[in-house]
């Protein structure tokens, strides 16, 4: 980010050689926090399962712009999952075969050792 600003300031000094340049930032810690379940396109997984956050489902609702021009899948009223179910035919750019083979969980011979505070095990219980 500061190597673009720096950038940024000697175009805007040669183009505007008259004006002063003046750089706002918000460095909130805010805007790392989300409620449990929003939506995050960074958490998204590509693929079925992995480790990724359970989102909440969006229903999609009428709004200009909302769908976009183009001949959507989804429609007004329609409810749009964030991760793979059971039922979803998975990701577009795998073959039939690679969907299968990626579907189910299968055994990588890694096991790893968690240490769990109290409070955890008592939440598991």
């Amino acid at each position: 980010m500061s190597l673009q600003l720096e950038d940024a300031a000697d175009c805007l000094k040669v183009l505007y050689p008259q004006c002063d340049v003046v750089v706002l930032f918000d460095h909130s810690v805010c805007h790392d926090c989300k409620q449990e379940g929003s939506l995050d396109a960074k958490s998204l997984s590509r693929s079925f399962g992995g480790a990724q956050p359970e989102m909440r489902d969006s229903v999609i609702k009428e709004f200009r712009g909302y769908l976009g021009t183009h001949n959507p899948k989804l429609r007004v009223g329609d409810t749009q999952t964030f991760q793979f179910t059971a039922t979803d035919v998975g990701p577009f750019y795998l073959t039939p075969q690679e969907r299968q083979t990626r579907r189910d969980d299968r055994p990588t011979g890694v096991f790893r050792r968690e240490k769990k505070k109290k409070k955890q095990l008592l939440d598991e219980l």
